[in-house]
C-alpha cells in the first residue's frame, strides 16, 4: 500500500516543473528518487499506526493522530528547499530541478499520505476492521 503512493507523488513533480516552466532533466530524476524515500518514510509512520486499528472509525482516528508528525516533517523540508526552488543563484541553478522535484512531489505526497493511504487501508482491510 505504501509503495502505491510513489507513482502518484510523481504527479506533484510534473506539476511543479510545469508551474515553474522547467523541463524534466537528470537532476529532476535524482530528486524523484529522493522523493520516493521521503514519501515512504511518511507512509511508514502512517501505516505503523493504522495497523493498530480494530474498527474503521479507529483507523481514521489513528490516522488523524499522525497528522502533526507528517505535516511537520514535510513543512520543515519544504522550508529548507524553498530558497533553492524560488531563488537559485548562479551555481545552484543546476540543483533547482532536483529541489523542485523534491518540494512539489513532497507537497503532493503529504496529501496522499494523509488522505489516500488511510482510505486505501480501510478499503483493502474493510472486512478485518468491522
Amino acid at each position: 500500500m505504501m509503495m502505491s503512493v510513489i507513482p502518484f507523488s510523481i504527479l506533484g513533480v510534473l506539476v511543479g516543473h510545469f508551474l515553474l516552466d522547467l523541463h524534466l532533466s537528470m537532476p529532476s530524476i535524482i530528486g524523484m528518487l529522493g522523493l520516493a524515500g521521503v514519501v515512504i518514510n511518511d507512509g511508514i509512520i502512517m501505516m505503523m499506526n493504522l495497523k493498530k486499528a480494530t474498527t474503521i472509525e479507529e483507523a481514521y482516528q489513528l490516522a488523524s493522530k499522525r497528522f502533526r508528525p507528517i505535516v511537520l516533517t514535510s513543512v520543515t523540508t519544504l522550508i529548507g528547499l524553498s530558497t533553492l526552488i524560488f531563488f537559485p543563484t548562479e551555481q545552484a541553478v543546476i540543483f533547482q530541478p532536483m529541489a523542485i522535484a523534491l518540494g512539489f512531489g513532497l507537497l503532493w505526497g503529504t496529501v496522499l499520505n494523509l488522505l489516500y493511504l488511510p482510505v486505501l487501508y480501510v478499503v483493502l482491510n474493510g472486512r478485518k476492521l468491522r
